[in-house]
């Protein structure tokens, strides 16, 4: 069923600070996070469920903002592999070293 445990690393458009580092790339894994490295123990943010990208079903989209940030955003992807529980989230890494993380249209803390 689709993608599960894939990841690819993206440039980002512009520095992002995490922690001590700098990050100029991140790992973004289609289960739902974000991480600095593939390898990478450090999480940069986390949609909070493991989403798995269904073909026919979810769309799953990344790119620059126009404010230097960077976004990536899953639209119906199953919770834990269940397609009859889709979850719509969205992960904002802005460029001052700010992460949104948001689900089914609501903000996480």
């Amino acid at each position: 069923m689709g993608a599960w445990e894939e990841s690819f690393r993206v440039g980002l458009p512009d520095v992002f600070p995490f922690g001590d580092e700098h990050l100029e790339a991140v790992e973004i894994f289609t289960q739902g996070y974000v991480r600095p490295r593939f390898n990478s123990a450090a999480k940069v943010a986390d949609v909070g469920a493991r989403l798995a990208i269904v073909p026919g079903l979810t769309t799953f989209t990344c790119g620059a903002t126009s404010a230097g940030g960077y976004r990536i955003d899953w639209t119906d992807a199953a919770v834990n592999r269940d397609s009859n529980n889709l979850m719509t989230a969205s992960i904002e890494l802005m460029r001052n070293g700010d992460v949104a993380v948001t689900t089914n249209g609501a903000p996480q803390c």
